[in-house]
């Protein structure tokens, strides 16, 4: 309520996907009904990604697949009114991590609107 009614953005730290699909909608009419007409931007962490096969075991959660996978779930969230999104790249060195970060730039942002 208090995003609604004072704030410019929105971006819950626990919400699950499912949860959103309740909170959204629910932020989105508060907004309209205490500030009429003025846009909010809603945030998610989208949680942990991994582009292609990983080289070990991932940390539970993790969604790992080619580059339309990705880009399908993250289509998800925009379709739930996310207009911003955090993305965590769990990896075991700072070049892994690199390589992530740019392969995700390479083939998964061209995916996306």
């Amino acid at each position: 309520r208090r995003a609604a009614a004072r704030g410019d953005g929105w971006l819950p730290q626990t919400p699950k996907r499912s949860d959103m699909e309740v909170l959204v909608p629910k932020l989105l009419a508060m907004r309209e009904e205490l500030r009429p007409g003025i846009p909010i931007e809603v945030g998610a962490l989208a949680g942990a990604m991994h582009l292609g096969p990983a080289s070990g075991e991932l940390p539970r959660g993790t969604l790992a697949g080619e580059a339309d996978e990705l880009a399908a779930s993250l289509r998800d969230w925009a379709e739930l009114g996310v207009s911003h999104i955090q993305v965590r790249f769990p990896s075991r060195s700072a070049d892994e991590l690199c390589d992530q970060i740019a392969a995700f730039g390479e083939q998964v942002m061209p995916l996306l609107p």
